[in-house]
């Protein structure tokens, strides 16, 4: 399987949305047929995630809430229901509070993500996640973009999947527009699907993002 080039990975087009949902279904199986050399991390922690290299960029594929085991699933609902606001960074509330539980379990991974990223310094970043692993995605764009900037590390594409909302409006605010994150990320949504409705836009919950609608008939709005 060939991945998408650079431009493929920041401008939307129906092929790379296929690939990249092909991708996020491995990062729930460690068997695959690719061809392609894959990486595993977080598999001790809430986040896993794949990692995939080419010549010129990288790509980190998280994966969503796990069904396949009972204490897999119990963590994975507890990140979930945790959506107390959090500051996305504490020294400058400026900029946005954030879901609780994914913020937590997303900092359990983070010195592995910034491993991976690192043992690949120079090329584009690629991060990919359907349902949770699509918050984990978001947090990790606007963590790298913000904290991994001076190091050389940049994020090309954002691409999630069935994903919830992750942080409020002024949060919106610092991953759209001041890190400039709004064009890179396709947010992928197919028809009336619940996952996206939540946490609540009545309690200050907001989306992030370039929002790609697919209706019931497969028509891209």
């Amino acid at each position: 399987m060939e991945l998408p080039s650079i431009e493929e990975m920041h401008n939307y087009n129906d092929s790379t949305r296929k690939l990249m949902a092909r991708l996020c279904d491995l990062a729930y199986n460690d068997k695959h047929d690719l061809g392609i050399k894959i990486e595993y991390y977080g598999k001790q922690t809430d986040v896993e995630f794949l990692g995939l290299s080419t010549e010129d960029q990288v790509f980190l594929v998280f994966r969503g809430t796990e069904y396949s085991g009972v204490n897999a699933s119990l963590n994975d609902i507890k990140t979930n229901i945790d959506f107390c606001w959090h500051d996305f960074d504490d020294k400058f509330p400026e900029y946005g509070e954030v879901h609780q539980g994914f913020l937590i379990a997303f900092y359990k991974s983070v010195d592995e993500i910034i491993e991976f990223i690192n043992k690949h310094k120079g090329k584009k970043i690629n991060l990919v996640g359907h349902s949770l692993g699509g918050a984990f995605a978001v947090l990790a764009a606007a963590h790298i973009c913000h904290h991994e900037r001076f190091q050389g590390n940049y994020v090309n594409s954002v691409w999630t999947f069935g994903m919830p909302r992750v942080g409020d409006k002024k949060f919106k605010h610092f991953y759209n527009n001041l890190l400039s994150l709004e064009n890179r990320t396709k947010r992928i949504v197919y028809d009336d699907d619940a996952a996206t409705k939540v946490p609540p836009w009545l309690i200050g919950y907001r989306h992030v993002g370039q929002e790609i609608w697919i209706n019931k008939n497969g028509k891209v709005l």
